[in-house]
């Protein structure tokens, strides 16, 4: 800086202008990061069912569901994943998904009492703001270890 000033600006100059880029970069990824694809979604929550020794059926496609739909759906399909590994102790859980609709069962814990969480209840401003119904229930499947819970998703 004190050998040339004005070289010294110039460089500070570029530099401010590769931070900004790059900020915009990372923010451009946690956005796509936040909206989940419900393709995408899907193989996510079959992975971590897998690894959590959780047996898991999936029934219905992404591709079968209309693209208004997907991002709601995928939100909530999140939701319930997380959940289920959190806090249902499942062995079991069967994903279900059809146009208009996502249905998420489980042989856990059960609600025990529980009211919804901070994750449900943003879950439920999500799919209202969209149209649809969000419920949460027990059981969710028969003779599973506990009462089981039962996420669906209405649009």
């Amino acid at each position: 800086m004190e050998v040339d000033p004005a070289a010294a600006q110039t460089e500070l100059g570029e530099i401010v202008a590769l931070s900004r880029t790059a900020l915009a970069d990372v923010r451009a990824t946690v956005t796509r990061l936040r909206t989940p694809d419900l393709a995408s979604q899907l193989e996510a929550s079959r992975t971590a069912f897998a690894a959590a020794e959780i047996e898991a059926k999936v029934h219905g496609r992404a591709r079968d569901i209309p693209l208004p739909q997907r991002e709601v759906l995928s939100w909530a399909l999140r939701e319930a994943t997380t959940n289920v590994l959190r806090h249902a102790g499942a062995r079991r859980v069967v994903v279900t998904l059809a146009p208009g609709r996502l249905t998420v069962a489980d042989d856990g814990a059960g609600l025990r009492g529980h009211g919804p969480g901070n994750g449900l209840a943003g879950l439920r401003q999500r799919v209202e703001a969209a149209g649809g119904l969000l419920q949460v229930t027990g059981p969710g499947l028969a003779g599973g270890t506990g009462e089981g819970t039962t996420v669906e998703v209405t649009l």
